[in-house]
């Protein structure tokens, strides 16, 4: 499928969600687990504002959480706060093939055990030909082991005119 953002999201209501006492608090990623998303994403410049999501022991977490041979494109974020084990990124956690152009994450905080992004937790080729522009990441992202990185936590793909300005702390 493929999907048109039609306007301004502000997602920060998604704090609320799921309320203290439960393990996981916030958003639910699209595409958690075993399934894929498939189809393309345009956010027509469109924002995104205040996403949360806390699973601090799920892997693969980010608006979508699993991709592939899926595109994304112009695409603004901003105030993220996510939190989970491994890949995480504010717009995906793993896109394998993934075409990503002209996303951006304005502010945020991105936070994992190991393979974080500012934007994404990882982009790698499977059959396709996956590839990184136009894009930015301001938001600040931490790991407690490695692979952390302001735009992406680790990246096999082509990478052009793209840049990230936020806080990086990792360990390795």
């Amino acid at each position: 499928k493929d999907y048109n953002q039609m306007g301004d999201i502000d997602a920060s209501e998604t704090a609320t969600w799921n309320p203290s006492g439960e393990e996981f608090r916030g958003f639910m990623p699209i595409t958690i687990s075993s399934s894929n998303f498939q189809g393309s994403y345009n956010g027509q410049g469109y924002s995104i504002k205040g996403l949360y999501i806390n699973r601090p022991t799920n892997n693969s977490v980010g608006l979508f959480g699993q991709s592939y041979g899926a595109t994304f494109s112009n695409i603004v974020m901003e105030d993220v706060n996510i939190t989970c084990k491994t890949f995480v990124g504010a717009l995906v956690a793993i896109g394998i093939d993934a075409v990503v152009d002209n996303v951006h994450v304005l502010s945020g905080s991105i936070q994992g055990y190991s393979i974080a992004g500012g934007a994404i937790g990882t982009i790698s080729p499977n059959v396709g030909s996956p590839s990184l522009s136009n894009s930015s990441s301001a938001a600040s992202v931490t790991t407690t082991q490695n692979y952390a990185g302001g735009l992406a936590g680790t990246v096999w793909a082509p990478i052009s005119q793209s840049y990230a300005t936020g806080n990086v702390s990792g360990k390795n």
